[in-house]
């Protein structure tokens, strides 16, 4: 093992001592305490071979007997999968190395690494305390977008920070209905909402649903309603989730189109008029379809970081954003109906049910439109229900989504229309997945 490490250029005794100055109390040298130790405990040998890099970015994902270092110094190579090196990387930052990981995440990707490294440097910048140097990468990431830069304002929260320069009004075209469903939101709806009433697009209604919120959330609703005229509130008498919530508003909106809003979510001002411009430059053939958004943390650091796909991670941190789905309201009543009414995984069913049943009327958009905070205790973060960020989606999410795309494959697409509230389930769901069905006709009667 000795030869094949000193063979392969990847021990660097210098770097050695430095990361891991305990090696020099035993009295070996460095090269000898890594034989004898550093190998055991899974150390890595230079800066050029980083087993957390490995454990997220190899192709080969199963467990294995041997460590990948081992594996790489008896076969010579390890495979990289590509759309892992982000993963590997970010592991890479988290450990204090992120000189290491930028210089890896470019060897694998090339230029492609770039854009993606700047919220990584992004949150090198919050580690020293520059909020400034933070907001200029994160507008370095967003510049290919063309659109207004981000910037601070005073405010306690990174959500109540955002802000931009202001930007030229769009006056006439549909209108649009903005969907908000709110459970406990106190620290976020304010912020919320006002990155919704202050979109460039001005013919807009925002329907916001206060899930019996038992906090703030409706008094705060309550005062912002009152200062503009395009809210409408309800309150909802019991807790059923947002996709229940959507659909209560569903029935009342107006608009030629509608979408929606997180509480938590801060959208950026010309979220709505770049996403209507696209719409529209298709003169009717689209019907449906989202924008992108990144996930961020109370603190500002990006580190929902995943595996990279064409359509839905083009780089591993920014992704579809399910909830800015973009909807001709007649398409929704003719041809789709509700959402679903379950706990979670109601955007994703609506999504794969709209591709089937509209084709070609549906289109996504490579656009950014949103911040949204990855807090702990969203939905999406929820330990047994939620979307792991390494590991992907949960059992009962996986069943769920198994269920319904089952459903979608095997109907017509004329068939695959869903009321509200449902008459008969066409599809199973496990109880910890539904709501209850007395919870949901109390509030459709409220």
């Amino acid at each position: 093992m000795r030869e094949a490490l000193l063979a392969s250029g990847l021990f660097d005794a210098d770097w050695y001592a430095t990361q891991y100055p305990d090696a020099a109390l035993t009295g070996m040298t460095p090269l000898e305490h890594f034989l004898a130790v550093g190998m055991l405990m899974e150390r890595d040998p230079g800066p050029d071979f980083s087993m957390a890099f490995m454990r997220a970015a190899e192709l080969d994902q199963k467990s294995h007997d041997k460590s990948a270092l081992r594996r790489r110094l008896e076969n010579g190579c390890l495979e990289i999968a590509k759309h892992r090196v982000l993963l590997g990387a970010k592991a890479l930052a988290d450990l204090g190395r992120a000189d290491d990981a930028a210089r890896l995440a470019r060897h694998y990707l090339g230029k492609a690494a770039e854009r993606p490294l700047k919220l990584f440097a992004a949150n090198g910048a919050l580690e020293q305390d520059d909020r400034q140097a933070w907001l200029s990468h994160v507008n370095d990431y967003l510049d290919p977008f063309q659109i207004q830069p981000l910037r601070l304002k005073p405010g306690k929260a990174l959500l109540d920070q955002l802000c931009t320069d202001p930007v030229p009004r769009v006056t006439g075209g549909p209108l649009v209905s903005i969907i908000m469903a709110a459970f406990n939101a106190a620290t976020t709806i304010e912020s919320a909402v006002d990155s919704i009433l202050k979109q460039s697009w001005g013919n807009l209604e925002l329907l916001i649903v206060d899930d019996a919120s038992t906090d703030a959330t409706w008094s705060i609703l309550q005062r912002i309603a009152a200062t503009d005229s395009r809210i409408f509130l309800c309150r909802n008498p019991r807790n059923v989730g947002p996709y229940v919530s959507r659909n209560l508003a569903l029935r009342d909106a107006k608009g030629v189109f509608v979408t929606g809003h997180d509480a938590d979510d801060w959208a950026h001002p010309q979220r709505i008029a770049n996403h209507m411009t696209r719409v529209l430059e298709t003169d009717g053939a689209v019907k449906a379809g989202t924008n992108m958004m990144l996930r961020v943390r109370p603190s500002g650091r990006f580190d929902n970081v995943i595996p990279s796909s064409p359509h839905h991670s083009p780089d591993g941190i920014r992704r579809r954003a399910f909830v800015s789905c973009l909807f001709e309201r007649e398409a929704m009543q003719q041809k789709l109906g509700f959402f679903d009414t379950v706990l979670f995984g109601g955007d994703g069913e609506m999504l794969h049910r709209a591709q089937k049943v509209l084709g070609s009327g549906y289109q996504d958009f490579d656009q950014f439109a949103m911040l949204c905070l990855d807090g702990p205790k969203s939905l999406t973060n929820h330990p047994k229900h939620g979307l792991a960020t390494a590991t992907g989606i949960s059992d009962t999410r996986q069943q769920y989504s198994l269920a319904y795309q089952q459903w979608h494959c095997d109907a017509d697409p004329t068939d695959l229309y869903l009321s509200f509230p449902v008459k008969r389930r066409p599809f199973p769901a496990s109880p910890e997945v539904l709501i209850p069905e007395a919870d949901i006709e109390a509030v459709s009667r409220a």
